[in-house]
């Protein structure tokens, strides 16, 4: 089972490539996203770890932490945002390597996926044998946006000031993935990189 990582910029389609691969391939796709939402649930180890450093301000009545009212508090400052993600990406980590073995041992999937937008940054890009980068225009990516996210064009140009730049991906990337025209011509690619 090879172990693929999967990462680009904000609006570049990482999620929808990674699910192109699960649907059209025998691929496991895991989004780290998500994984980071498992981290922080009622029950989980990094639950209490989270009460603990922003208070209860931040709990919905059912107890669950609010995500909508954690990212504000963390949009702001980069000392809390490092301080959660000194909880869950070694929650992460743990979880994948797990995972992994695991898949390894049932071997249902010739491929593994990692999806994730800070692949490099958390160091999971070590986990992978190779990483690619989904490359998208970046009006293409605006306008995503935009229209699926709804964010504003001041939200749209922070955000992309606080993300790597292209050189950094190509760089450090094994492949590339062109993702400006169809999601035909993106099966074409995928498909040469995994025959």
């Amino acid at each position: 089972m090879k172990i693929i990582g999967l990462t680009g910029t904000v609006g570049c389609g990482k999620s929808t490539v990674g699910k192109l691969m699960q649907d059209n391939f025998s691929v496991k796709l895991v989004m780290t996203d998500s994984l980071g939402h498992l981290a922080i649930k009622k029950g989980s180890s990094g639950y209490e770890d989270v009460i603990h450093l922003f208070g209860d301000e931040i709990l919905m009545e059912s107890g669950e932490i609010d995500r909508k009212i954690l990212a504000k508090i963390v949009f702001e400052s980069n000392e809390k945002l490092n301080k959660l993600n000194e909880i869950i990406h070694p929650w992460v980590k743990q979880y994948l390597s797990e995972d992994i073995l695991k898949e390894k041992h049932l071997g249902k999937y010739q491929f593994y996926v990692i999806e994730s937008a800070i692949l490099f940054e958390t160091g999971l890009n070590k986990m992978c044998q190779e990483n690619w980068y989904i490359d998208t225009r970046d009006d293409i990516r605006r306008e995503r946006l935009k229209v699926n996210r709804g964010y504003s064009d001041e939200k749209i140009a922070l955000i992309l000031s606080n993300q790597q730049e292209k050189n950094f991906f190509v760089e450090h990337c094994d492949h590339v993935v062109e993702n400006n025209r169809s999601l035909e011509d993106v099966l074409c690619q995928i498909e040469k990189l995994l025959v």
